[in-house]
């Protein structure tokens, strides 16, 4: 009897957790920086830092004008092609962008007087924990 109880309670537990990693969807995005395959094996066993990514691509940051009279503290420069449609993802990756973990961190994106600002990642953290939180209800 107790063996039947344990062996329910796995196949439950197995269809819960297939359940909720369906949900997950990729982002289009995310296919020119990571195989199928990578992209296949996180959806499967790690579906919360998938969507940790897909909400990194528009979270993470806020384009901005640049302030004249408040002098922001710049980390470098970015060129970015299309304000409207860029990859986060891609531009760390070209550019070599870093964020910090207890402050923003801003670039003044080239040819524009705006500036790409990030989070702090203390602050994306919490944002992303709330934002997952909410879809897993």
């Amino acid at each position: 009897m107790r063996a039947i109880f344990i062996i329910c309670l796995f196949i439950f537990s197995f269809a819960v957790v297939c359940n909720g990693q369906s949900d997950i969807n990729v982002d289009d995005r995310l296919v020119g920086l990571y195989s199928p395959s990578q992209l296949n094996q996180l959806k499967e066993s790690n579906p919360q830092f998938l969507e940790r990514l897909n909400f990194y691509l528009d979270h993470a940051f806020i384009i901005t004008d640049q302030n004249e009279k408040k002098p922001t503290e710049l980390s470098g420069n970015v060129t970015i092609q299309d304000l409207e449609n860029f990859n986060i993802l891609k531009l760390e990756k070209e550019q070599d962008l870093k964020r910090s973990w207890d402050k923003i961190s801003a670039y003044k994106i080239e040819g524009t007087n705006k500036l790409l600002v990030y989070h702090a990642g203390r602050n994306f953290n919490r944002d992303f924990q709330k934002h997952y939180r909410k879809i897993q209800n």
